[in-house]
């Protein structure tokens, strides 16, 4: 059974889900979008297989997803028209092609519940794992005068090429904000209230790119010692109804040559982000059982390591609780990492936009013991309304019997406010993870401490809720449930659990 769901899957997405986090209340894109978007999706999608079953043309198509998207406010009319220019033929082909029923896709890109949990794709596919898990060692305690190592951790870099310096960074139209994209000429009236900054903006705005390569700048010359970098995807800029191969792949190569100018001798590790697609999100896998058998490569891959007693370090864009993931897919990665946990010395992820962490348990139980934590970056863009950040980690080795975990943490980011009036860019320490919040290692379990502290103490979650948005804003309107939601999500590793993971809270 052929399934070209991702095409399809992306759009949902777009329309219905916010690629990055809100600032309402804290609804991350890791977890459910907004309830009102369930109704909104069925209406769009049934619509849609309506006009398939009648095969519509791709101008009848067009017409049908223009009405719909202006008449339910889904997004602004202008923006509704250039998303159905952008991704008109892969909706058509999509939905022409799969046997899914339309509802399919509301419940596994809207929110859990909003169409038929029985979906094939929420249902776990059969993944071989060889071997039977070896016997859990104490977390490692690495000896005093070890050598360690000095990583680089940058992620979501989004870099607009059309960003313009004095243009209105506030450029909301009214109350359907979805996409709106700001900093940009054209997207700007005749009166500038809050105008873009040289460096940036903490506003629904990417960064310039003078931005990034003062960013390099300042890093090669504060880090000379960096043993290796990671890059977690996403370079392109949010207008993706506008992305065209031969820009993205030009915005590609000058930000990583320009990673390279900086860092010639330091390896670097990347891996691809959503918006490295064109159009973005359509990689346009045809079966929904292990797509290109990632999942499959990689627990060969982990026993391989395991019978040759290597450690792993996993890299990837999207972490195993985001709605990005497809369930089924989250479901058996969980799967993996708690099958391998002695193997996987550490996890490394973007996408979100904020500075977070993902806790895995044994079992998929909370009352079990916490096998294995995901590092999420926060992003060196701006979109949305944050400020530029990365990190640097401190890692076990490398040295023979090396445990090559993290063994501490450094958040450092850049106040555009000051920057931009000194005209100089700098970065600060933001925070460090085990001095600022009062852990003993950074392992599974003294992260599950944290959580469980962040329960009680209600400065110790505001100064969490603080880093993790590198802003105050979201502090002033988040109450007793929004500050919950923050320690939620991070209990919940696999997508949609939160009811399983969360019921204690």
């Amino acid at each position: 059974m052929k399934l070209p769901i991702l095409l399809l899957v992306f759009v949902i997405t777009i329309i219905f889900g916010s690629p990055v986090p809100s600032d309402n209340n804290y609804v991350n894109p890791s977890n459910a979008k907004a309830g009102v978007n369930c109704d909104n999706c069925k209406i769009l999608m049934n619509g849609l297989k309506i006009q398939i079953d009648k095969n519509s043309s791709i101008t009848d198509l067009d017409t049908f997803f223009y009405n719909t998207c202006v008449n339910l406010k889904i997004e602004e009319p202008d923006m509704c028209n250039q998303l159905m220019k952008a991704f008109g033929n892969e909706i058509y082909f999509s939905l022409k092609s799969t046997s899914l029923l339309p509802l399919d896709f509301c419940e596994a890109w809207v929110t859990s519940g909003c169409g038929y949990p029985s979906s094939i794709l929420n249902q776990p596919w059969p993944l071989t794992i060889s071997g039977s898990k070896p016997a859990v060692q104490p977390w490692p305690n690495p000896a005093a005068g070890k050598p360690t190592m000095r990583v680089l951790h940058l992620t979501d870099i989004h870099v607009d090429r059309k960003y313009s310096v004095g243009s209105e960074a506030n450029c909301a139209k009214g109350a359907i904000e979805t996409y709106n994209f700001c900093c940009r000429a054209q997207n700007s009236s005749a009166t500038i209230k809050n105008p873009a900054g040289k460096y940036g903006t903490a506003a629904r705005c990417d960064i310039p790119f003078i931005m990034f390569e003062e960013t390099m700048k300042w890093i090669s010359s504060h880090e000379s010692n960096l043993d290796y970098i990671i890059v977690t995807g996403d370079f392109e800029s949010h207008d993706i109804w506008s992305n065209q191969q031969d820009t993205t792949r030009i915005n590609l190569i000058n930000i990583t040559d320009t990673i390279y100018q900086y860092f010639p001798n330091t390896p670097v590790f990347q891996t691809t982000g959503n918006h490295e697609g064109v159009p973005m999100d359509a990689y346009a896998w045809i079966t929904v059982a292990d797509p290109d058998m990632t999942l499959d490569w990689l627990a060969k891959e982990l026993y391989d390591s395991e019978q040759k007693g290597e450690k792993v370090h996993i890299i990837s864009h999207i972490p195993s609780g985001s709605s990005y993931c497809i369930k089924a897919f989250s479901d058996n990665y969980y799967q993996l990492v708690n099958r391998f946990e002695s193997t996987i010395a550490a996890q490394f992820f973007g996408h979100t936009h904020v500075d977070e962490f993902y806790l895995y348990f044994d079992g998929k139980n909370l009352t079990n013991r916490p096998t294995h934590t995901a590092f999420v970056a926060p992003s060196l863009t701006t979109f949305s309304e944050a400020n530029p950040a990365y990190k640097i980690y401190t890692i076990d080795g490398n040295y023979t019997g090396s445990s090559f975990t993290v063994i501490d943490e450094e958040t450092y980011w850049a106040n555009l406010t000051e920057i931009n009036a000194n005209d100089k860019v700098e970065f600060k320490l933001e925070y460090n993870k085990r001095k600022d919040y009062g852990m003993k290692d950074l392992s599974p379990a003294s992260y599950y401490d944290l959580a469980q502290r962040m329960l009680t103490d209600e400065d110790l979650l505001s100064k969490y809720i603080q880093n993790f948005h590198r802003n105050d804003q979201q502090l002033k309107t988040c109450d007793a449930k929004c500050r919950k939601n923050y320690i939620c999500n991070a209990l919940t590793a696999e997508r949609g659990m939160q009811d399983v993971f969360c019921a204690g809270l």
